[in-house]
C-alpha cells in the first residue's frame, strides 16, 4: 500500500491537471450562456418578423407579436451587459 503521504502528493497533481483541463471557471459557463441566448433570441426575432409579413396580423394579433418582439428587444439589451464569450 502507497505512503500516505505519496497518495496526497499524487492527489495534488491530479487536482492541478483537471484544473488545468478544466475551463476558466463559471464566467466561461456565464460567457457560453449569454451567447447561445443572443442567438436564440436572434432566431426568434427573425421568425416573428417572418409571421408577421406573411400573415399581415391586425389588432389583438399584432399587439401580440408587438409584446413578444418588445420582450426579446429587453432580453437582448440585458444580455448585451454581459461579456461576450472569448474566443
Amino acid at each position: 500500500m502507497p505512503h500516505p503521504v505519496a497518495l496526497a502528493k499524487d492527489a495534488r497533481v491530479r487536482a492541478a491537471k483537471m484544473s488545468d483541463l478544466a475551463p476558466s471557471g463559471p464566467s466561461s459557463a456565464t460567457r457560453a450562456l449569454v451567447h447561445e441566448i443572443r442567438n436564440s433570441l436572434g432566431a426568434i426575432r427573425t421568425a416573428v418578423e417572418l409571421l408577421q409579413r406573411r400573415y399581415r396580423p391586425e389588432g389583438r394579433e399584432q399587439r401580440l407579436f408587438e409584446v413578444i418582439l418588445t420582450e426579446i428587444d429587453r432580453l437582448s439589451e440585458l444580455s448585451k451587459s454581459s461579456p461576450p464569450p472569448k474566443s
